[in-house]
């Protein structure tokens, strides 16, 4: 009965731990086609969450790169002069 019933099925899976993938029970077209629209919506919200993310990341990542290098290139022109 519990693998039948979606719902109760989800809310099992739940209680237990295991990971369930968002859903909505809906009873009619309207109903389903305004949960598929707000779940594009979230979706395209957590994508663009995600790139400013990665975004922040990589620029966080350039610098270091940037710093080290130019760490570098002042250690490396010291040396030259012997200082």
């Amino acid at each position: 009965e519990r693998a039948e019933d979606r719902e109760m099925f989800k809310e099992l899976c739940q209680s237990i731990g295991e990971p369930t993938i968002p859903s909505e029970i809906t009873y009619s077209i309207e109903e389903a086609k305004e949960a598929g629209s707000e779940a594009i919506e979230e979706a395209e919200e957590q994508v663009k969450e995600a790139v400013e993310d990665a975004e922040e990341k990589a620029k966080e990542a350039a610098n270091e790169v940037v710093d080290k290098a130019a760490e570098d290139a002042k250690n490396a022109i010291k040396d030259k002069l012997g200082l």
